[in-house]
Parts: C-alpha cells; sequence; structure tokens
C-alpha cells in the first residue's frame, strides 16, 4: 500500500507558498523525494520520524551532509488547571 500525502510549502522570504506532495520510498521506507520551489525532485534519507520531530539529510552538490530538523508549529493543547 503507497500512501501519497500533500504538504504545503511556505517561503519564509517572502511568504509564496507551494503544494506539493510526498511519500516515502524504499525497500526500508527512509528514502523522501521532495520537489523544491523550483520543481526539481531532491532526495532525502529520514534518520528519524516521530510526532515530535523528522530528521533527515541528503548530500549536497559539495559532497557534504546537510541535516535537516523539523518539528511541529502549533502547540499542542495543554491541560490548564484553574485553582478557585
Amino acid at each position: 500500500m503507497t500512501l501519497l500525502t500533500s504538504y504545503i510549502q511556505t517561503l519564509l522570504s517572502d511568504d509564496t507558498t507551494c503544494p506539493g506532495t510526498w511519500m516515502l520510498m524504499g525497500a526500508d521506507n527512509k528514502t523522501l523525494p521532495l520537489v523544491d520551489y523550483k520543481g526539481q525532485t531532491q532526495e532525502y534519507e529520514v534518520e528519524k520520524a516521530n510526532l515530535e520531530v523528522m530528521v533527515h539529510s541528503r548530500l549536497a552538490k559539495a559532497g557534504q551532509l546537510e541535516i535537516y530538523s523539523f518539528r511541529p508549529t502549533r502547540q499542542r493543547p495543554s491541560s490548564v488547571s484553574s485553582k478557585r
């Protein structure tokens, strides 16, 4: 079963948004191909993923490893206790 998921990328420089889709691929479901804002596919390797963080990496043009870490931007509701 293949799960295709959509996302919206927002460029921080000018608030431009670009819709896209993603899915994990490869024998171990750790390959993440993403299409960048220029329309070019970039392939990443997922290092860690859970409800709190996703870390993925790729080799840059010069051969050095680039590591990206994403966390949710919205705070989860916390239990609020009120004293009366």
